[in-house]
């Protein structure tokens, strides 16, 4: 099983127009893109062997809004084949734990913010002991 990063519920999965595919999940999702790049995810149990990702089939995703990502291929481009089925209305997208680190926090990647805030609570204890004299 390994260790796993965020886990978000599929609601939808479905073409918007004749070339995005879409992914909408349950709530928000809470990704930001970083340097508007795209980037790995990995899609399981959503009933459509197009969309399930596998060794041979790798997925990337873009942000869109809030609860919306735009599935992409591998490349980064547009997903898919215009036949190709890709509705789902079910499964799971993950991020491994580092592209997780990456893409959330809303202003700061929480990769940088949780070793600045460590360091300053730190810092923070350490000055309250050198004013504190003990007998």
């Amino acid at each position: 099983c390994g260790v796993q990063g965020r886990r978000i519920i599929v609601s939808d999965i479905s073409k918007e127009g004749s070339q995005k595919v879409i992914l909408t999940s349950f709530g928000e999702h809470k990704l930001h893109n970083r340097r508007r790049q795209s980037f790995k995810v990995q899609l399981v149990e959503t009933g459509n062997y197009n969309l399930d990702t596998s060794q041979k089939l790798g997925l990337r995703a873009r942000v869109i809004g809030p609860e919306r990502l735009e599935l992409l291929d591998q490349s980064g481009r547009t997903l898919g084949n215009p036949e190709e089925s890709v509705d789902a209305s079910m499964g799971t997208l993950t991020l491994s734990p580092g592209r997780t680190l990456l893409h959330t926090g809303r202003f700061v990647p929480v990769v940088f913010l949780a070793p600045t805030l460590i360091v300053a609570g730190l810092a923070g204890v350490g000055s309250i002991f050198s004013v504190i004299h003990f007998p």
